[in-house]
């Protein structure tokens, strides 16, 4: 409902000013981190003089991690609700790195855009290639974190490149995101022109997934998907370049792999292709 909301407020503004509206950040602490298993480290990312982004940073009870996992969070609350998605990873024997955006939990105050994720999600980047330099390094875009993600490769060099890319419920155009809410329901047809208006793709990965690198690649969306429509998923995968493989989830909703319906399937079969990619 809030993203509705936001559409029909779009209408009667700044269309430039609409860009914030696809961020729903939180300052609440959703976890107690003294009762999790492995609690994190915090860690503060310096952007500039005046800004920094808030980083957890998991540690696997393995005596040496076999890699390390790094989540590009969806758009509303903040890390401190979606690290649940990947914190099985530690069992595997990977570490895992995630962070919040600026204007999200205890990163810099800023109102979101996507190019301030972009810049942030850059750094994160870089961030994690110089602390995990001779480490596999694994990132996972879900949701709206895809096209952060998506973004911020294309314009990375090589040496921020990580070795295996994995897109869950993703999109590579804002535009055709908020189109995708608006079409769920009959009566908000009228609305799906003026969502090409209100929103912007300038930041947006759509027209430039052909650079991304050729390292391993996997794209995972719910048939059933009633935010991020099946076929955006689709489209990403169409365009990004080979290695690749699509994972469609049979009635799966919205970043359904990682729920706790999906999870004990999908995340050994993540475990299985990532090992099987290195040999």
């Amino acid at each position: 409902m809030r993203f509705l909301k936001s559409i029909f407020f779009c209408i009667t503004i700044s269309l430039t000013a609409c860009q914030s509206y696809l961020y729903w950040p939180t300052k609440d602490m959703y976890v107690d981190t003294t009762q999790l298993p492995i609690a994190p480290a915090d860690e503060r990312i310096q952007l500039n003089q005046n800004e920094n982004l808030h980083a957890w940073i998991f540690k696997t009870p393995a005596k040496k991690p076999k890699g390390v996992f790094v989540q590009f969070h969806g758009n509303a609350q903040n890390m401190t609700a979606h690290f649940m998605f990947l914190y099985w990873v530690l069992g595997e024997g990977y570490d895992l790195v995630t962070f919040d955006y600026r204007g999200y939990g205890q990163s810099s105050d800023f109102k979101p855009t996507p190019e301030s994720t972009t810049e942030d999600a850059l750094k994160i980047l870089e961030f994690v290639a110089e602390r995990y330099s001779n480490t596999k390094r694994i990132v996972v875009g879900q949701s709206i974190g895809s096209a952060i993600l998506l973004s911020a490769l294309i314009q990375a060099k090589a040496e921020l490149q990580p070795d295996f890319i994995v897109l869950d419920s993703p999109f590579a155009s804002y535009k055709k995101a908020a189109r995708s809410v608006l079409k769920q329901r009959w009566f908000l047809y009228p609305l799906i022109p003026f969502s090409y208006m209100a929103f912007s793709d300038k930041f947006a990965p759509i027209d430039k997934l052909d650079k991304l690198g050729s390292q391993p690649k996997i794209v995972i969306h719910g048939t059933d998907d009633s935010v991020i429509r099946f076929e955006l998923g689709k489209e990403v995968f169409d365009k990004i370049p080979e290695k690749k493989e699509f994972w469609s989830i049979e009635g799966g909703y919205h970043t359904a792999a990682f729920s706790q319906l999906y999870m004990r399937t999908y995340s050994k079969k993540l475990i299985s292709a990532i090992e099987a990619s290195a040999k």
